[in-house]
Formats: structure tokens, sequence, C-alpha cells
């Protein structure tokens, strides 16, 4: 069997057995030949040899659509999505891990399989590449000329354009954060009268509309995309993807609006740390001269949450940034790994100290004791906590047994 590896420090490094946890995706260990002789009774429905390992009307069955997220696209069989290259039928499944790649595609009415793995980060573009490759070769596809655009493009363009997220992503646990704030999905008109599609495979998908709302790629592989809007939510359909859809985020989704905000936070969080350091100094400094220490803990109490809940911010900003990007999949990809659980337990404390500085800011606002700047800053410094908060609660992570 062969080892995976990842490429670090101009270097290849043997990665460990991978244990897949990710529900409800599961994993399978096997050889090249295994999956041939996998592939050649699927092409023979269900006879391998002289052996019959499935009824024909089953391994029909197991490969016909049953889904479909439009009648004009491929859709979903029973273990296999469906293909739709250079006007050809395959179904296949693909897999990929951390440290492998695997592409399993079969043409029924040709009789012809292919199966592809790769043991190393890169291999699901190269296993799609090498598909296009082959389908390119033994069935090229009918040249196409490029049209006009056609009337009203701009218009449904303008209703296309944003941020888009898959709905194969988790919703309830903070393994959202990975598929939606590090992965966005983005669709844009260039100005020639085409879309392109980024975030989505290895290279842009450039599109041009056949009819209003279908489109055509145009580069590398032969799809078709299909926009369909009900309401005020704009769905997203890719053909050779009929395992997901994308959906059009709102403007308070979008990753720029939520690194924005953390943006905002972070800066002062930072600020409120520094003056917490120089608090720090002057107290020290003074002890040594045996000056008077200043004012009480009890009044400095406002001060002291506000600078707790920053530096703690910090310390998780700094912890979630170490741990999603991390080249370790069990660091946050396929396991809550003990430092992860600690970075949202810190997180659920500064929210708790949030709320602190949220009853005092309006304290000190009525009792007048601080002067309106500060009050002010303090409260502008409550809000930051309270968004900061709500928005790590956004992406599951904070610890809530």
């Amino acid at each position: 069997m062969s080892q995976g590896y990842i490429h670090s420090a101009g270097a290849y490094h043997a990665g460990s057995f991978e244990n897949i946890e990710t529900v409800p995706a599961g994993a399978l260990s096997s050889t090249a030949t295994d999956m041939a002789n996998f592939m050649i009774a699927q092409l023979q429905l269900g006879r391998f040899g002289s052996t019959r390992i499935l009824q024909e009307n089953t391994a029909q069955e197991m490969q016909q659509q049953h889904f479909t997220n439009d009648p004009r696209l491929p859709g979903m069989a029973y273990g296999f999505y469906e293909q739709q290259i250079n006007q050809q039928r395959l179904i296949g499944h693909s897999g990929d891990t951390t440290l492998f790649y695997s592409l399993l595609m079969l043409l029924p009415k040709s009789h012809v399989g292919l199966f592809i793995a790769f043991n190393s980060p890169g291999g699901s573009a190269a296993s799609q590449n090498l598909l296009q490759a082959f389908m390119d070769h033994y069935y090229p596809a009918p040249h196409v000329t490029s049209t006009a655009p056609l009337a009203g493009f701009p218009e449904r363009a303008s209703q296309i354009e944003g941020t888009y997220w898959s709905t194969r992503r988790n919703e309830t646990t903070y393994q959202k954060v990975g598929y939606d704030l590090f992965s966005p999905i983005t669709v844009s008109a260039s100005g020639d009268g085409h879309l392109i599609i980024t975030g989505v495979g290895s290279q842009d998908i450039d599109l041009r509309e056949v009819q209003p709302w279908v489109f055509q790629q145009t580069n590398g592989r032969s799809d078709t995309v299909i926009f369909q809007s009900s309401g005020t939510q704009m769905t997203m359909f890719i053909g050779n993807r009929p395992y997901q859809a994308y959906q059009k985020r709102a403007w308070d989704e979008t990753p720029a609006f939520h690194f924005g905000l953390l943006l905002i936070c972070l800066v002062l969080f930072l600020g409120t740390g520094l003056s917490a350091l120089v608090h720090l100094i002057g107290m020290i400094r003074r002890k040594f001269n045996g000056q008077p220490k200043g004012s009480r803990f009890r009044s400095d109490l406002p001060r002291w949450l506000g600078w707790s809940m920053s530096i703690l911010n910090v310390i998780v900003l700094i912890g979630l940034f170490l741990l999603f990007s991390s080249d370790d999949p069990y660091a946050v990809q396929f396991a809550m790994s003990p430092a992860l659980v600690a970075v949202m337990m810190l997180a659920s404390i500064s929210a708790l100290l949030a709320l602190g500085v949220v009853f005092w800011s309006f304290l000190v606002w009525r009792m007048h004791s601080w002067n309106r700047w500060r009050c002010l800053s303090y409260m502008l410094l409550a809000l930051a906590g309270v968004a900061f908060s709500v928005d790590l609660n956004f992406w599951h992570l904070l610890w809530l047994p």
C-alpha cells in the first residue's frame, strides 16, 4: 500500500495513516487491482468473470439517475454521481483526504473505466486534469463557436454576482469555519460578456451564457452552470458537481465582512492590551520608587475587566490562527483537539468578561465616574467584545457544553 506525503520546506514528508472521522463521510483502503475488478463488475452489470455479484437490474438501478438539481444537469445515482464531459455520460465518485486523492469514472455505454489515485496534495486537480485530457483524446468535443452576449445579460449578471457558499458544509460545528470562511467562492462578470467563477476547483471557470440563466464553460472542462432565483435567494448549480449547490451569501455572511469585523476588533483589543501594559509598568515603577499605588483595585475594576477581555481575545485569535493554519489534519479538520477545546474555553470566558464590560460601561456613564471621551472609548470596547463573541458563536467557536 502506498504511503501519503505532504510537501513542506522544500521536501516531501511521510504522513501517518488517516482515520476519517468527518460524518457522514467515510474512507476505504484498497488496491488499484481491486478497484479495477470493481469497475469491471459494474461495467458488466454485476458480473465478474463467471461469478455474479449483483443482479443485473440491481446494478442498473445503482447506475441510473435518482436525483438532479435540475433536469438539464447531471445528477446522483446510488453511490455514483453523473458527469457530462464532451457530450458523454460518465458515472463515478471521487474522494480526497489530506494525503490521498482518488477518482473513479465509468463510461457505461463504452465499457470503459478509469481509476486514478495520488498520494500527496495537488492530486485533486491532477486527477481532474487527467480525466479531461483522457476525454479530449478519446472522446473529443465538437467545436463550439463563440457568440455575442444575450440580450439582458448585464441585468442578470448584476443579480448573479457575489460571494457564494456550498450547501455541502457543516452548519452546526466549528468545522463551518474551514468550508465557509477560508474557502470563499465568488462569481463576477468580466468585460466581454462572460462570468468568472473563482474558488471552485483549482482554476477559475469561464462561462458564456447560452440561454437566459444557463451558462456553458469555455475553458477547461465542458460544464454547464445554471442560476435560479427564488425570492431573495440566488442559487448556482454546477452540472458536474451534482452532489452540492451553491447559495449566494448575504452581505453579513461574506468572508470580507467577518474578516473586517475581526480586524477592527483586533485593533481595539491590541490598543487596550497596550494600555494595560503601560499601566502595569507604571505600577511596577511606583512600587520600586515607594510612591502611592494610585487608585484601588475596586475603582479600577472596569479597566481590569476590559484589559483581561482584550488580552484573552488576542490570545484566542492567535490560537485559532495557529490551529486552522496547521498542516496537522487532527488539529481541527478530523477531530476536536485539546488545543482547540482550550482556545474555545478561553473564548467563552472572554464572552462572560464582555458582559461585565457592557455592564460597567453603562454604570460609569450613568454615574459620571469618567469623562465623556473615556466613557465612549470604554463603550466602544464593550461593543467590540460583544461583536467578537457573537462572531465566534456564528462559527461555533465558543465552548458551550
